[in-house]
């Protein structure tokens, strides 16, 4: 039982940090201004859709 607690805990921790490693990844290229007008888009809503991601779980993680 608490091997498999344990388990699902170190699972949650592993999305958490590709969420944010994402996250990091396409904020930084939302903002390179090298990049052209509709790739920098794409990256900003593909942030707000991991900022999305990472709500729902928070709330889920929460109990609610």
């Amino acid at each position: 039982m608490t091997a498999d607690i344990l388990n699902d805990l170190a699972a949650r921790v592993e999305a958490g940090n590709v969420i944010l490693r994402m996250r990091i990844k396409y904020e930084a290229r939302a903002k390179d201004v090298r990049l052209h007008r509709r790739e920098r888009s794409r990256c900003s809503h593909y942030v707000q859709a991991l900022d999305e991601v990472a709500a729902a779980i928070a709330k889920e993680n929460e109990g609610g």
